[in-house]
């Protein structure tokens, strides 16, 4: 077998039993000369690979206190997609944030139950709108399109996850909580090419330039400029 490029990246989960993961720690054993690292990977234990998380209770606590902030019903909106730890760690941080801009402001959550089931990210949204929420985050994989779709057909507002989904519906998504896969490739390579590379596990933060609040284009003008000051506290 061929031995593989010196630097090998790829993009799972959280879930911690993907196969392509295992089989990353695989080549990892075979080719310790190599480097490969993990994007939203799960814990590793080769000296070689690296597993690069993201703190996604940061982003989530931005998505909330700009949810919280900009709600005019005082009522807000949470879907997430499979009931599993890193959909947790978004719901936590969105309800810290927001409770810590408005102490008053009411959080109705719900789940899809998939990741893929954009009719069901629809249907839940909906039903959230209809309650009063006029602001939802969606942390739901694609199921969370169909929270994007209920947000433009109830002329609420959305806000996206992971990337920036504004392009989806501009005048309808307020921003996203972004996770910078781009930026961790970036910084992991670069060790790699200056000889610092570490294997191990690295969850990058806020302060790493990781994850944060994407642009609100379109909407800028809806947000005030002492929530942007807030935001940027």
């Amino acid at each position: 077998v061929p031995a593989p490029c010196p630097v090998l990246c790829q993009n799972t989960s959280n879930s911690g039993n993907c196969p392509s993961r295992t089989s990353l720690d695989a080549a990892g054993n075979v080719y310790v000369a190599n480097r490969a690292f993990d994007i939203q990977g799960s814990v590793t234990k080769i000296a070689n690979v690296a597993g690069v998380t993201f703190a996604e209770e940061q982003a989530g606590y931005l998505a909330g206190a700009l949810a919280a902030l900009q709600s005019k019903s005082g009522k807000i909106g949470f879907v997430g997609g499979m009931d599993v730890p890193v959909i947790h760690r978004f719901k936590l941080g969105y309800e810290a944030g927001a409770k810590a801009t408005n102490p008053k402001i009411k959080i109705v959550s719900g789940y899809t139950g998939s990741f893929t089931d954009s009719a069901k990210g629809r249907e839940v949204a909906t039903a959230q709108f209809q309650q009063g929420v006029d602001i939802a985050f969606q942390a739901a994989g694609a199921s969370g399109l169909g929270v994007i779709d209920a947000a433009k057909a109830s002329k609420k507002m959305a806000i996206g996850v992971d990337a920036d989904q504004n392009y989806i519906a501009p005048e309808f998504v307020l921003s996203s909580a972004l996770k910078n896969v781009d930026m961790a490739v970036y910084k992991v390579v670069e060790e790699v090419t200056t000889g610092k590379f570490v294997g191990g596990n690295q969850k990058l933060t806020f302060k790493d330039g990781a994850v944060g609040l994407a642009p609100f284009y379109e909407d800028d003008a809806k947000v005030s400029a002492a929530t942007k000051k807030q935001l940027d506290a």
